[in-house]
C-alpha cells in the first residue's frame, strides 16, 4: 500500500505540473487494489475488499468478510493472478472495480511540499515525525 501510494502521489504530482486542466476537469480516477477477496457475511458471495472499506481494528480484517470461509489477502497489483479474472474483476469489470476520483483540493500545498524542502521538513517536525534530538545545525 505503501509503495503504491507513493507512486500515485508523484503521478499526482506530474498531473498537477504539466496537466493541471485533467485535475480541473475531474478526468483523473485512482483505481484501488483490493486486500482481500472472500465471502461477505451478509450477502454470502464472493466480494473484494479494498483500502477504503471498513475494518475491524482489533484484527485489521473486513467488517463483512466470513473469515470462517477461505479468502485470499493480497499485498498488491504483483498477488493477483490474470489467469484467473482476479485483475479484470478488481480494474476493469465495472460491477467489482473501486475507482476514485482524484480531485485539485489540496493539490497546490501539496506541490510545494514537493518542491521546497524547507516546506515538508516543517511539516514532519510539526507533526513530530522528524526530530533534532542532537540539535543538529544543517537541518
Amino acid at each position: 500500500m505503501a509503495d503504491g501510494s507513493a507512486i500515485f502521489n508523484e503521478i499526482v504530482y506530474l498531473f498537477s505540473k504539466f496537466a493541471r486542466f485533467l485535475l480541473d476537469h475531474e478526468m483523473v480516477y485512482r483505481a484501488l487494489s483490493p486486500l482481500f477477496r472472500g465471502y461477505s457475511k451478509s450477502t454470502g458471495k464472493i466480494t473484494y475488499y479494498y483500502p477504503d472499506d471498513q475494518f475491524d481494528p482489533k484484527t485489521s480484517m473486513p467488517v463483512d468478510l466470513d473469515t470462517k470461509k477461505h479468502f485470499d489477502r493480497w499485498k498488491g497489483l504483483s498477488s493477483l493472478t490474470p489467469e484467473t479474472g482476479e485483475v479484470y474483476d478488481s480494474f476493469y469489470n465495472p460491477a467489482t472495480r473501486r475507482l476514485v476520483l482524484v480531485t485539485p483540493e489540496g493539490i497546490d500545498y501539496s506541490r510545494s511540499l514537493n518542491e521546497n524542502i524547507e516546506n515538508r521538513k516543517k511539516l514532519l517536525f510539526d507533526r513530530g515525525i522528524l526530530s533534532n534530538p542532537y540539535n543538529f545545525t544543517d537541518l
